[in-house]
């Protein structure tokens, strides 16, 4: 899936071309592996585990290994073309995190729909104001 527009987190900052691609394993466990290109056109990636959670749409996904997991739930999607994903996590009990992901199977995604989902991130309160586009300039 390809990151069309999202809330940068501290790891995703000035990347482009980032990407997801999600594997199921044997447990019903699913690995990520994110991938993006740096500012200094530097392959990056990251690997974690999302676990199912109580719901069917909600996952706990950590990316480093004694790291608390986040809680991420896939809040629509048409299962063939594009998933919109939203994290909310306390920290510490001091703040609460945020953010969302506007993904894609291919590297460009129709503008209704992008506007539509901005439109469902704002409902349920998160800052689209703090959406970034994603460049997917990559030649995928």
């Amino acid at each position: 899936m390809y990151a069309i527009k999202r809330t940068d987190l501290i790891f995703e900052l000035s990347q482009r071309c980032v990407k997801t691609e999600y594997t199921v394993d044997s447990n019903g466990n699913v690995a990520v592996n994110n991938t993006g290109v740096a500012l200094i056109n530097s392959q990056v990636s990251v690997v974690g585990t999302a676990k199912p959670g109580t719901q069917s749409n909600v996952f706990a996904v950590s990316f480093f290994q004694f790291s608390p997991s986040a809680q991420y739930w896939i809040v629509d999607t048409d299962y063939d073309t594009y998933s919109l994903v939203v994290s909310c996590n306390d920290v510490l009990g001091l703040f609460n995190l945020k953010n969302a992901w506007i993904l894609s199977r291919k590297p460009n995604l129709d503008s209704d729909i992008v506007d539509k989902l901005v439109a469902k991130l704002k409902a349920i309160g998160v800052e689209t104001d703090k959406l970034t586009k994603t460049a997917q300039d990559c030649g995928n």
